[in-house]
Order: C-alpha cells, then sequence, then structure tokens
C-alpha cells in the first residue's frame, strides 16, 4: 500500500513541476514486492505501464526499511543505516 500512495504522490508532484514549466523524465520508486499492485489499482499500473513511473524492485539486502518493518541483526541494522546515510558522531 506504501509504494501506491508514494506513486499517487510522485504523479501529483510531477504534474505541478510540469506546470511551472519544468519538464522531467519517469519517476524512480523503489518497492520490495511488484506483485503488490493488483487489479484494484489500474491508474497505478498504467502510470507504470507508461513510464511516468519507474518501478524499480529492492532486494532485501538493499532495502533500508527492513530496519523499520522487521527484526534485523546488528549488522543489517548498520548497514541499514549505511544505506540510509546516517551515522554516528
Amino acid at each position: 500500500m506504501a509504494v501506491v500512495e508514494a506513486v499517487k504522490e510522485a504523479s501529483w508532484l510531477t504534474g505541478l513541476v510540469n506546470e511551472l514549466g519544468v519538464q522531467q523524465g519517469g519517476v524512480q520508486s523503489h518497492c520490495a514486492s511488484q506483485s503488490v499492485i493488483d487489479v484494484r489499482f489500474h491508474k497505478i499500473r498504467e502510470l507504470i505501464a507508461s513510464g511516468e513511473i519507474l518501478l524499480q524492485n529492492i532486494g532485501t539486502v538493499e532495502n533500508a526499511a527492513d530496519m523499520l518493518t522487521k527484526p534485523v541483526t546488528t549488522d543489517k541494522f548498520k548497514h541499514c543505516l549505511d544505506l540510509l546515510n546516517v551515522y554516528s558522531c
């Protein structure tokens, strides 16, 4: 559901930016499971098919959100912090 909300926001922001006269390419979004976009979200599927939204699958090794959504080892937690460029002082 989160990727659907993110795509809706990206689509709205793209429209706003286009109205301001700035042309840009497709919006890139990462998703751990592309199967989440089912038949209830036809508009999102259309945006992906047209290339306006570029949905990239992200494996669990490079998914920084794992540390917020499931139990992870200390090493995985530190790796997620590195992915987010969060460092201790």
